[in-house]
This record gives structure tokens, C-alpha cells and sequence, in this order.
């Protein structure tokens, strides 16, 4: 499990972030152990903008939408695990205008994106 903090370096983005992509900045930040295990002691939900979701609990998973949201987290689940559990100063993030793209090692190492 990661999470992620955005910084917003200018007054319109603490507003509205997509408002000005320029002025943001991204770090993976760590997961406390007692909010890690409330988590993972409990259902999962996830909300993605294009309206795909999933749930997942007990050992099922029930997800719908635009793209199979839950199949993406497997896939960024096992190119972690094929790259070595790579610590979170492994990751960047490249935000302009037009894109957003997580990278690992370097910026032309693009992690791919969940797909439709």
C-alpha cells in the first residue's frame, strides 16, 4: 500500500488542483501501521473521476464502470512486485498541462496505466 500527497504551490490550485498543473508537486508519502491495518482489516472501495469503481471484501471483488478499476491495481500490484518493491524515492511524477505520468527510476521509465 502507498499513498501520495499533492502539493498545491499556488492559491488556485489549493482551490481546484486542475486548475493549475504547473503549480504541483507530488510525494509518495508512508502509510501509519495502525491506519495500514484498518485497511487492509476492512472493505476497500475505490472511486476513479471517469466513474469506474471497485469493492472489494471478504475475498471478493465486485467493480464496474469504464474500465475494470480493481484489474488495474493488480496490474500496478505485480509491476511493484517485478521491480523489486521499490522504495517510494524510486517514483516521480511529471504533471503538466497536457499529462500526468508516474515514472519509476527515471522520467522515460513511464509506469503504465490502468487500461479501459
Amino acid at each position: 500500500m502507498f499513498a501520495a500527497e499533492i502539493h498545491a504551490g499556488s492559491d488556485i490550485s489549493r482551490v481546484d488542483w486542475r486548475s493549475d498543473y504547473d503549480a504541483l508537486t507530488y510525494d509518495v508519502c508512508e502509510v501509519a501501521d495502525d491506519v495500514r491495518a484498518g485497511v487492509l482489516g476492512s472493505a476497500v472501495e475505490m472511486w476513479a473521476v471517469d466513474g469506474a469503481w471497485a469493492r472489494s471484501e471478504d475475498g471478493s471483488v465486485r467493480q464496474a464502470g469504464p474500465r475494470l478499476l480493481w484489474d488495474a491495481v493488480e496490474a500496478a500490484h505485480t509491476l511493484y512486485v517485478e521491480n523489486g518493491r521499490p522504495g517510494r524515492e524510486r517514483f516521480g511524477v511529471t504533471v503538466t498541462a497536457q499529462v500526468q505520468r508516474i515514472w519509476l527510476d527515471a522520467p522515460s521509465r513511464s509506469v503504465p496505466r490502468g487500461q479501459s
